[in-house]
């Protein structure tokens, strides 16, 4: 463990899969570097506007895994995430899982 996540005002984070937190990072970065590369003119198509929170009135939450984050499909067709435990899911017809 980190030294941040040492600390008590911080202790959030090693209850949270890291993979989750780099990849929100990562999704953060690509969008700011889009909206500064189209403000100066770099990026070609219409303008992109700033990044935006997500908003206050809608409380649905997402999280993206990428395959190293050892996720997995049990025997009983639901989702085991790392440092969340089983969840059931709603399978799409197109996932063939």
């Amino acid at each position: 463990m980190t030294t941040a996540k040492n600390a008590p005002e911080r202790a959030w984070l090693s209850e949270v899969s890291s993979v989750v937190l780099q990849q929100a990072l990562a999704e953060l970065n690509t969008a700011y570097r889009n909206f500064f590369a189209s403000v100066s003119g770099k990026r070609k198509g219409v303008r992109v506007g700033k990044p935006r929170f997500r908003s206050r009135k809608d409380n649905r939450q997402s999280i993206r895994f990428t395959k190293n984050a050892r996720f997995a499909v049990t025997a009983g067709r639901k989702l085991r995430l790392p440092k969340i435990g089983e969840l059931k899911v709603a399978w799409s017809p197109m996932t063939g899982i």
